[in-house]
C-alpha cells in the first residue's frame, strides 16, 4: 500500500514544528528541496493563522459579563426615553450632543 502524501499546508506546519523560527523564504525553501512547491502566501498563513487563533479565544474569555448588564440597562433607558419623547426628539438631542 503507498504512503498517502500529505498537504502543503500540512508540510508546512510540519516544518515549522523543527524550525519554529523559520521565515517563509526559509520553508519554501527547504520544502522545494523535498519537491513540494508552495507560495509564500500559504507558507505566511499557515505560519501566523496560529497564533491570531489563541488570541481571539482569549480576548472573548476575558470580558467582564457586568458590561453586558450595564449596555442592557442603558438600551432600556434609551427605549423609555423613546416611547415618552419620540423618535425623532431623541434623534435630535443626539446629533446635538454629537456636536458638544
Amino acid at each position: 500500500m503507498a504512503k498517502k502524501e500529505i498537504s502543503k499546508s500540512q508540510a508546512i506546519r510540519n516544518y515549522l514544528k523543527t524550525r519554529p523560527n523559520a521565515g517563509p523564504k526559509e520553508v519554501i525553501a527547504a520544502l522545494k528541496k523535498k519537491n513540494i512547491e508552495v507560495a509564500v502566501g500559504l507558507v505566511s498563513n499557515v505560519k501566523y493563522s496560529n497564533k491570531s487563533k489563541t488570541k481571539k479565544t482569549t480576548t472573548k474569555a476575558t470580558k467582564p459579563a457586568s458590561n453586558q448588564a450595564a449596555a442592557f440597562d442603558a438600551l432600556l433607558a434609551v427605549k423609555k426615553l423613546t416611547d415618552e419623547h419620540g423618535d425623532e426628539n431623541v434623534r435630535a438631542a443626539l446629533n446635538v450632543l454629537k456636536k458638544l
